[in-house]
């Protein structure tokens, strides 16, 4: 917190009887003394971040929002980076990447802003519904994919490549819910989705909550698209309420997306 300009304050409930607690003081003041060493570089300063969350939860009235914003929250969180969360009234061009969360539908207006955006040099990170237009189910941007919608499994599975691959497994991991079908045209496949052998049903399961992975799907996981030569851009399949389901798995895949475009 202290990196993101946060301050410190303690309170506490005096005892009836008036005096305080040794022990409990004692142990605040082991974790200032962790703070006291930093203080140096945390007055007068300003939190500088490249990355930024686009809110779903100030653009779109959807019950799902806060817990796509929530679920971007926490893998950027957990990977250690700088981040703000903005709405589209701000100022796009002092971030580097900016992550637009599942169901950030496109207005005529945010396209101009996005665009521009790229333009001057800008990345983006979308997943699910994000980027499609508000009116009809395309995407707004070039993003070198035709958008199909819903998988019609229950969950599926994704496989990384070498260019995302990091500390992931290298083997089909699950999604504890489906993603969306997009055809690809001319960007580039970066994680495969697979499919399992069947959905589950009363009298159609094995063992587990889901089947296992099969083979691939007709739709990839992740993309990635250079809409122009300095301004690339991912589309996931996943990010907000799944990335909940598995927040180190996801952490990683984000993680290692933010680490390519930042290339």
């Amino acid at each position: 917190m202290l990196a993101f300009g946060a301050r410190i304050c303690i309170g506490d409930q005096l005892h009836p009887d008036g005096r305080m607690d040794e022990e409990t003081y004692r142990i605040i003041g082991e974790a200032f003394d962790g703070i006291a060493a930093k203080e140096p570089w945390c007055k007068d300063t300003t939190s500088i971040s490249e990355i930024a969350i686009l809110s779903a939860n100030a653009l779109m009235d959807a019950e799902d929002s806060r817990t796509s914003d929530m679920g971007a929250y926490m893998m950027l969180e957990e990977g250690h980076n700088l981040f703000d969360i903005i709405d589209d009234s701000m100022d796009f061009s002092v971030y580097r990447i900016i992550v637009l969360p599942d169901c950030i539908r496109v207005s005529d207006t945010l396209q101009r802003k996005l665009e521009d955006y790229i333009a001057g040099g800008g990345n983006l990170i979308m997943s699910a519904e994000s980027g499609l237009r508000s009116d009809r189910p395309e995407f707004a941007l070039d993003l070198g994919v035709e958008f199909i919608g819903k998988s019609e499994w229950d969950v599926d599975y994704t496989l990384v490549t070498d260019q995302l691959t990091g500390s992931l497994v290298r083997s089909p991991f699950l999604n504890y819910e489906s993603g969306y079908k997009v055809q690809v045209d001319s960007a580039e496949v970066v994680a495969q989705s697979y499919r399992p052998y069947f959905n589950r049903r009363y009298g159609h399961f094995c063992s587990h909550l889901h089947a296992p992975a099969k083979e691939e799907a007709d739709y990839p996981a992740v993309v990635y698209m250079a809409i122009s030569p300095i301004s690339p851009s991912l589309y996931l399949g996943y990010i907000g309420s799944t990335a909940c389901s598995c927040i180190g798995t996801y952490s990683l895949l984000v993680s290692n997306s933010l680490s390519r475009l930042q290339r």
